[in-house]
């Protein structure tokens, strides 16, 4: 296709704000959590606990509400209790990285458990809900997050696709599939889904703007951005629902790229660099929290909790024939300790979201499929040189 057009961002540029992108974030990440184990305790658990007679969380393990005939679900609610109630230890950042809970069973036992695993960077917007109004205020923060989020996507994709296409599509993917309603019952995957939209809105949004400029380095730009996407995906996340919000980046990021004489080879390409670019985004902040929490609770403690996790899955079907996973990390964790550091949080991850992974690999597949489809006739190393120019960017 043809390159011509304003330069931008280069190769080396991209790969420097990338590798800033990401710091910066984690950064702001642990700022995050640490700023709202500082705000004020007792008056955060007072808000806390008033909220437990709210129906946002009398609802919590039943299964059998719906809205507009779509099932809809309160569990996750109770983690926004839990998490403001967490135990304090010697300073915020251990509190943060720690997050020691009391998880309310369907029985109303509180079982305590420390659930470091995730970031729960809902924390600081949540806690401030609740010392605001309580839990109705957390209603009205997320549900303007959903409006507005859902505003601006579908005004940015009118002006690429029409207003038209822009409402349909808008409609269908809400609409129907319930997610609409459902994020406005369970608060926490609302605000992360909120993210989502943001970062597809303002993927539409840049490629607009940028239309004029060289389809490569806007290219890069919109990677950058759905780097940053993931990353704070995953910070709002419980990894329940990354499948949704990454087809949506996808498709906002290839609406994006498009130009008028666009191949069907560089749509491929673009797919296959913004799940890529998502994706290392997400796994690069979820594997971050697990080096923090074994920086700050200890190595040790981090393993024993991976292994405690791997008897529970294999314990939770004894009807089932299940591999020993407890004793393959053992093995691996006594062969190699820095590979076990590496490889467990990629496992974690996989195993609690086969989609994503799926995904991931999908794309790896996608670039060498572009590939092969290079022109045979320039020999092995036009193709190689035509392949990197689609996906990588001209020098």
């Amino acid at each position: 296709m043809t390159v011509q057009g304003k330069q931008g961002m280069g190769r080396g540029t991209f790969l420097l704000a990338s590798i800033a992108c990401l710091v910066l974030l984690q950064l702001c990440f642990v700022a995050s959590n640490v700023g709202a184990n500082m705000l004020p305790k007792t008056a955060l658990q007072e808000r806390a606990e008033t909220s437990w007679a709210s129906p946002m969380l009398t609802n919590i393990y039943r299964y059998d509400t719906s809205i507009a005939t779509i099932p809809v679900c309160y569990d996750n609610n109770r983690f926004i209790i839990e998490v403001a109630q967490q135990r304090s230890w010697d300073d915020p950042l251990t509190t943060s990285v720690r997050a020691s809970i009391a998880d309310r069973s369907p029985e109303g036992v509180d079982v305590p458990f420390d659930y470091f695993r995730y970031w729960h960077g809902w924390q600081m917007l949540c806690d401030l809900g609740l010392l605001a109004g309580g839990i109705g205020a957390i209603q009205a923060i997320v549900l303007t997050l959903l409006a507005v989020s859902i505003i601006w996507l579908t005004v940015a994709l009118s002006a690429s696709v029409g207003l038209p296409a822009a409402i349909t599509f808008s409609a269908a993917a809400f609409i129907p599939t319930g997610l609409g309603i459902t994020f406005m019952t369970d608060l926490t995957l609302g605000i992360s889904l909120s993210a989502g939209i943001f970062t597809s809105a303002l993927l539409v949004t840049v490629g607009h703007l940028k239309r004029q400029d060289e389809p490569y380095s806007t290219r890069r730009l919109l990677s950058l951005i759905a780097l940053g996407g993931g990353a704070v995906y995953c910070f709002l996340d419980f990894l329940t629902i990354p499948a949704a919000v990454l087809a949506m980046v996808v498709f906002c990021g290839t609406i994006a790229c498009r130009r008028q004489d666009s191949t069907i080879r560089w749509h491929l390409s673009t797919i296959a660099c913004i799940t890529i670019a998502f994706g290392t985004g997400f796994l690069a902040t979820w594997m971050f929290k697990w080096v923090l929490a074994a920086i700050v609770i200890g190595p040790e403690y981090v393993v024993g909790n991976v292994i405690g996790e791997m008897n529970i899955w294999t314990s939770e079907h004894g009807e089932l024939p299940q591999p020993d996973w407890a004793s393959w990390l053992k093995s691996l964790y006594s062969l190699s300790p820095q590979l076990f550091a590496l490889l467990a949080p990629l496992g974690y991850m996989t195993l609690s979201s086969p989609l994503l992974a799926a995904a991931i690999l999908a794309a790896i597949a996608l670039c060498l499929l572009v590939w092969r489809l290079a022109p045979s006739s320039r020999g092995c190393a036009a193709a190689v040189s035509s392949i990197c120019r689609d996906t990588v960017g001209q020098s």
